[in-house]
């Protein structure tokens, strides 16, 4: 029973030795995903702070002018929460829930949807929203 638990640790130890060495690369898909996430919070970012320059940088021209044509707000804050997100080989969609806050003409409006993110895949830009677009002001 002894020589088996002193095989045991000494297995665990061999093995424990020999991963600390190897360095964990992470696959192009989470690559993909982590530059997706980062551009869609560049986005989100950049519309509550009212960044024209930032927002045609990051999106499409339709999805720019859409956007910019949605900035009479005085405040605004999205909550964005990922649901899914699919690899295809011209793009990458992001299934989001998203809650959102705006300050209008001093009354305070909220909303909240699920909406899918169409990023480019080449330049990585914000293509297309499709679903309930968190970048539009709810009526009061």
């Amino acid at each position: 029973m002894m020589k088996r638990i002193c095989f045991i640790l000494i297995i665990v130890s061999l093995v424990s030795i020999d991963c600390k060495g190897k360095e964990i690369k992470p696959s192009h898909d989470f690559l993909l995903t982590q530059d997706a996430l980062d551009v869609i919070n560049v986005i989100k970012d950049a519309y509550e702070k009212k960044d024209e320059t930032l927002i045609m940088e990051k999106t499409e021209p339709l999805i720019s002018e859409a956007i910019l044509k949605r900035l009479s707000f005085k405040e605004a804050s999205l909550s964005l929460t990922v649901r899914m997100v699919r690899i295809t080989d011209y793009d990458v969609r992001v299934n989001m829930n998203w809650t959102g806050q705006w300050l209008v003409d001093e009354k305070k409006l909220s909303n909240r949807g699920v909406a899918t993110f169409v990023l480019q895949r080449e330049k990585m830009r914000l293509a297309q929203i499709e679903g309930d677009n968190p970048f539009l002001i709810p009526h009061p």
